[in-house]
């Protein structure tokens, strides 16, 4: 399977049943599982701001802050 078809069955995985406020989270473990790593993390970043907004498990939650 190929990185794209990884990424499209991923967030194929994520539906709208999925609670809104925890879809980044969602997004960060699909990410993680596409990419067959321990974990992931989403942030924004704006001149020198970054904000966190949800990671696939503790671990890589405490790692982005």
């Amino acid at each position: 399977m190929s990185a794209e078809q990884s990424f499209r069955a991923a967030l194929g995985r994520i539906t709208a049943d999925d609670d809104p406020s925890l879809l980044p989270s969602r997004v960060a473990a699909e990410v993680a599982r596409a990419l067959r790593v321990a974990g992931a993390g989403l942030s924004v970043a704006d001149h020198g701001l970054r904000v966190p907004l949800g990671a696939s498990d503790e671990t890589s939650a405490r790692a982005d802050r």
